[in-house]
């Protein structure tokens, strides 16, 4: 059977990501993620189509979603890949494999370190909005509550590697210190940030040191740090 897969990202813009994960003076990274995923996206030779917080419709992060595949799949497309913009590791290996799975399988997994996943393969046949709209997205039990739903209705899961993703500060250092490459301009922003952190950290330390010492100087009374 000859069928037609396009690729989705499903991504918001740098300043939105920065802003809603809470890193802060982070745009570059996500900038450089959008551009990343982008980029691999394009040597796929795949149909893509980029969803970001302009084209997402629906109050909710499982409304949006839906409402962007079911999209997709209207313009005449079998089969839908979609993806994140924040694992920096996926290549354009786990797109030719995922499509290679769903020759033989309507549904396949990317997961992700944190219970969820980063890319997610789907055939039209096997698309159901109503049990899409119940799952608990953004939350770690996405992948235990969607293997459940697919065990339930007995569909077949082909599975990916598992990758760290880039969720929130703490997941920075897990990224650098999984033994895979980066792209050298993610890694550069991503020790910058580190880097930042740690000298944030450092100055607090001092300060707070500087602020202990005088308070047991004078015993317990109240230090003026106006003077």
């Amino acid at each position: 059977m000859n069928t037609k897969t396009a690729i989705l990202i499903f991504a918001r813009s740098a300043q939105q990501e920065a802003l809603d994960k809470g890193f802060r003076n982070a745009a570059p990274v996500f900038e450089a993620l959008n551009a990343q995923i982008l980029k691999t996206v394009k040597q796929t030779g795949l149909p893509y189509f980029l969803y970001s917080e302009e084209k997402q419709r629906g109050s909710t992060f499982g409304e949006r979603l839906t409402n962007a595949i079911q999209n997709i799949y209207n313009l005449g497309y079998d089969q839908i890949i979609s993806v994140g913009n924040d694992s920096p590791h996926l290549t354009k290996k786990h797109f030719t494999t995922a499509e290679e799975h769903l020759k033989t399988c309507p549904l396949v997994l990317g997961p992700s370190v944190d219970g969820g996943f980063y890319l997610m393969g789907l055939r039209k046949s096997h698309f159901n909005p109503i049990s899409f709209l119940k799952l608990p997205w953004q939350t770690q039990g996405l992948m235990t509550s969607f293997i459940h739903l697919v065990h339930s209705k007995k569909i077949e899961v082909a599975f990916l590697e598992t990758l760290q993703d880039l969720d929130t500060a703490s997941d920075i250092a897990q990224l650098l210190q999984v033994g895979k490459s980066l792209p050298f301009k993610i890694l550069h922003l991503l020790k910058n940030c580190i880097q930042k952190a740690f000298q944030t950290s450092y100055y607090q330390d001092l300060f707070l040191q500087k602020v202990c010492s005088l308070t047991y100087y004078n015993k317990g009374s109240p230090v003026s740090l106006s003077s």
